[in-house]
């Protein structure tokens, strides 16, 4: 007689040897899967359908993470996982695989993990449950490395900053550390341009795309009194007259108040709009995820702002 496994499932994932310790056999998972009770996390790992099909991309990963750790007994998380475990933005990782990091790892894809190359620092962290992450420092150089991505690197360096869970100095190190890896000088610009003042990745998105275009004398968070309330511009460009707003979803639902609908933020961001450019003189542009694949045009956009402020 089929054994129903589900109740067997602890933290969310069950292993197919545990799985057999209490009387499940091969035949009652497959038929689970095929029933859609289960889904198989990866080889010799189950997670409850019903849950997995509700989870983001990033909960997965810490399913995923979950019984991995329990199958190995352990193991160093690295790179685009440690940037999950941390807290970090998910923008231009890979959350479809686990990244571990041991001595005799080759870089090799295998059942969902990527194994690659090194050694334990004693900067990383255990991690509750078993294993370890790597620093904040490290992963954001390891993760900017593998991706060969200056711009996932000012994205990644800047949240962590502004989060102030890691410095300069610890970013300088890792850096340091890692120079005479393949890939390595790939952060010298990345480290450059990340700064803590950047409150978004969409923000950290358009200081890459100015730096990489020639656009100098850009203010991040710039500050105005309107309606006397202090007010943080996500940049300004004062010797052009303009300023740039950046539209992502998450900034109107983190700055709507109490009883505020969305429209009604959209409706004061815009009021807010005309009283800056009555009192500061500068003419806004406004840009949102769509045009980061649009570089030339946005440069285009501000420089034709300069002139209507001009005339």
């Amino acid at each position: 007689m089929a054994r129903d496994p589900l109740p067997l499932l602890v933290d969310g994932v069950l292993l197919r040897r545990e799985a057999l310790d209490f009387g499940v056999d091969d035949d009652d998972l497959t038929k689970a899967v095929r029933e859609g009770a289960l889904v198989r996390v990866r080889q010799g790992a189950y997670a409850d359908r019903r849950v997995w099909d509700r989870l983001p991309a990033q909960e997965r990963l810490l399913l995923l993470k979950t019984a991995v750790i329990r199958m190995y007994g352990g193991g160093l998380i690295s790179h685009d996982s440690a940037v999950v475990l941390h807290g970090g933005p998910d923008w231009g990782l890979d959350l479809e695989h686990l990244h571990l990091t041991r001595p005799d790892g080759t870089g090799r894809t295998q059942a969902r993990i990527v194994h690659h190359r090194g050694v334990a620092h004693p900067t990383d962290l255990h991690l509750p449950g078993g294993g370890s992450v790597t620093s904040v420092a490290r992963t954001v150089v390891e993760t900017t490395i593998r991706a060969d991505s200056v711009e996932l690197g000012v994205v990644l360096g800047s949240h962590f900053l502004r989060t102030k869970q890691v410095n300069s100095d610890e970013l300088r190190d890792a850096h340091t550390t890692a120079l005479h890896h393949r890939g390595g000088l790939v952060l010298t610009p990345a480290l450059a341009l990340a700064d803590p003042r950047l409150g978004s990745v969409l923000e950290s998105r358009c200081w890459y795309m100015f730096h990489r275009h020639g656009l100098r004398g850009v203010i991040p968070q710039y500050p105005v009194v309107v309606m006397g309330e202090l007010f943080f511009l996500d940049f300004a460009i004062p010797k052009l007259g303009v300023w740039v707003e950046t539209d992502g979803k998450e900034k109107y639902v983190k700055y709507r108040r109490p009883g505020e609908s969305i429209v009604d933020t959209v409706r004061r961001e815009r009021r807010r709009e005309i009283l800056v450019r009555e009192k500061e003189g500068l003419e806004p542009v406004r840009f949102d995820w769509w045009d980061m694949g649009r570089p030339e045009e946005c440069l285009r956009r501000i420089y034709q702002a300069a002139q209507r402020r001009a005339a």
